[in-house]
């Protein structure tokens, strides 16, 4: 019998968030993977907190639609997004 074989293949696509949002003030963790689901911690430089958090770290999430999620800033004493000054 001169059947045909049949053939399927599967493709898996995964979201790449590319490069990581700058968060001026603030140092990202290394993470290997930008694919969808991968978490970044960012931790803000000494002297500033996240935007209505009072915390120094956040978590970046990339998201099956290729972004990365929304990040507050990091603002330094009394709301100033500015380094502290050294005498």
């Amino acid at each position: 019998m001169g059947g045909r074989a049949k053939y399927y293949i599967i493709i898996y696509f995964t979201a790449d968030c590319g490069d990581l949002p700058d968060v001026p003030n603030s140092t990202p963790g290394a993470n290997p993977s930008y694919s969808s689901g991968s978490t970044v911690v960012y931790t803000c430089d000494m002297g500033f907190e996240f935007t209505g958090l009072n915390s120094t770290e956040v978590t970046a999430v990339c998201g099956d639609d290729d972004t990365w999620s929304d990040l507050p800033d990091c603002e330094g004493e009394f709301g100033h997004d500015c380094r502290r000054a050294r005498h």
